[in-house]
């Protein structure tokens, strides 16, 4: 068994472990907040713990022990931590033959905060993370951003051109917003995944609000042909609604109905204006021009007509899209070829799907706003050829298939 400490400070929550977590170097994580978390009931901490860090816990596959929890978010993590080591983690990379459970040493009360007009928004200054913030305001609410920094901890100058631009974009919309600080991306070790949006659990308390948004497209629900299982089961419809389920927060994602290209066009086509704030990269001054994520962006520009150059993009360069380095995008993405060369190509790259925008909190104001630039269609996309089948309409058996209290 594993014993993880929980430690709130005003304005820092430390945790630290007795035993190794696969995939993390040393016992010691922590999580800075710019406000007062002090009030933050614990299990919230613990849970968030359990949901940032899933990937390592499956490839753990020890029992873990927690000061607190409810009853709703044991049974919700032990479900989450089930799927996941059926999965074998994020893109099967994470795996132990031993399925994790939760121990829970004192039980603690649910009690969750009110449902008001402002929205916690998880936003890194990607095309997701901006039309997260832009949606929810343009739905009517008030949208409360947060970005966790430290990513760049290798590339100082990066991040503080990076400071600079979320700012302005803060500041140009009215947007109030907060960073948090991690030693994470310094104790992270391949092959595990994380979860950002789990962060937004202890926010939701400060701000006395129940909605987190992130912006998770449509291609995260994928599922393997021969057993069911999901690709990244930790980005889900399922898991969010385990969530939802276990805090009385609702998690979802206003960019679950389209693809991966169908997010870099609406922030095109409805927010042209803050291209310039988009920063999908990494490593570069805004670009680098070298990695994946460049090059699919470069794609996406050209297919959209977008003045790449004006952006600081380069030729997208087909090798270094590296299509096989991650899975649930690939498909998008050559599909996204084939338009550009003129070869047939799957529709649902352009489209927003009906049967996903019915999974989704305010789909149907979603679906108003969407249909101005997508076609909405009911149909599933199907198999991807690589082994992985895409079916918004079965996503409402899969979550009342999954126990609940």
């Amino acid at each position: 068994m594993i014993t993880v400490k929980t430690d709130i400070k005003k304005h820092t929550v430390d945790y630290t472990w007795d035993k190794g977590l696969r995939g993390i170097k040393g016992n010691s994580l922590y999580f800075s907040f710019e406000s007062d978390i002090s009030g933050v009931p614990e299990h919230v901490f613990n849970f968030m713990f359990g949901i940032f860090l899933m990937d390592s816990l499956v490839f753990t596959g020890k029992e873990i022990s927690f000061s607190e929890l409810t009853d709703g978010e044991e049974l919700h993590l032990n479900n989450i931590l089930k799927m996941n080591h059926e999965s074998k983690g994020c893109a099967g990379r994470a795996y132990n033959k031993n399925v994790p459970r939760i121990h829970v040493r004192t039980r603690a009360i649910n009690d969750p905060p009110p449902d008001t007009n402002e929205v916690i928004c998880a936003n890194g200054l990607g095309k997701d993370g901006l039309n997260v913030a832009l949606l929810t305001k343009e739905m009517g609410y008030a949208p409360f951003c947060y970005t966790l920094i430290n990513q760049y901890w290798r590339y100082r100058k990066v991040w503080e051109e990076r400071y600079n631009t979320i700012s302005e974009f803060y500041k140009d919309e009215n947007i109030d917003h907060t960073f948090i600080n991690t030693n994470f991306f310094k104790i992270k070790k391949n092959p595990i995944g994380h979860y950002p949006y789990a962060l937004g659990l202890p926010l939701a308390y400060l701000k006395d609000t129940n909605v987190i948004l992130d912006g998770i497209q449509i291609h995260n629900n994928k599922t393997r042909l021969s057993d069911g299982t999901f690709y990244c089961p930790g980005e889900t419809h399922v898991v969010f609604d385990q969530v939802t389920r276990a805090t009385g927060i609702t998690l979802s994602s206003p960019l679950r109905a389209i693809s991966n290209f169908g997010a870099q066009k609406l922030l095109a086509y409805k927010w042209s204006q803050y291209l310039k704030y988009q920063r999908s990269c990494m490593f570069g001054y805004p670009w680098c021009g070298e990695c994946p994520k460049c090059n699919r962006k470069a794609l996406y520009m050209k297919l959209l007509g977008v003045d790449r150059l004006s952006l600081g993009l380069p030729e997208f360069n087909y090798e270094k899209l590296k299509l096989d380095s991650y899975g649930p995008v690939g498909d998008s993405v050559k599909q996204c070829l084939a338009k550009l060369k003129g070869d047939p190509y799957e529709k649902w790259i352009e489209g927003a799907n009906e049967n996903a925008l019915a999974e989704i909190w305010n789909g149907d104001k979603l679906k108003k706003i969407l249909s101005e630039y997508f076609e909405i269609y009911r149909e599933d996309p199907g198999p991807d050829g690589e082994g992985y089948t895409l079916e918004p309409s079965k996503w409402a058996a899969m979550k009342n298939a999954i126990p609940t209290l």
